[in-house]
């Protein structure tokens, strides 16, 4: 665990068995319960779990913002086609982007 990174005491932890949280854990039913409408997604890696993720979360009506340089894949290739693949999907920001004018 990187600890800068670690949980806080109050913070909920998910332990996911798939490539998107959605199908192996109860996000879905908790986000609903507490009105969350808006997702931002970043993590690894970009071609496996987080396509699923930016997926399955617009399938169930969530607005996705996948922030493209806190996410990567194997290779700057894979990564890059990943971003195209599930571009339709949600929005595309920078961290920069995304602080200086949030959704």
């Amino acid at each position: 665990m990187i600890a800068p990174l670690a949980p806080l005491a109050d913070e909920l932890v998910l332990p996911k068995s798939s490539s998107s949280p959605f199908n192996s854990t109860s996000l879905d039913y908790l986000l609903r319960n507490i009105g969350i409408t808006e997702l931002v997604v970043a993590g690894l890696l970009t071609d496996q779990c987080i396509d699923h993720t930016v997926k399955d979360a617009a399938d169930r009506g969530y607005t996705v913002t996948c922030l493209i340089d806190a996410c990567m894949a194997e290779s700057a290739e894979r990564h890059r086609a990943a971003l195209s693949c599930f571009r339709g999907y949600g929005r595309l920001r920078t961290v920069a982007e995304f602080v200086a004018a949030p959704p």
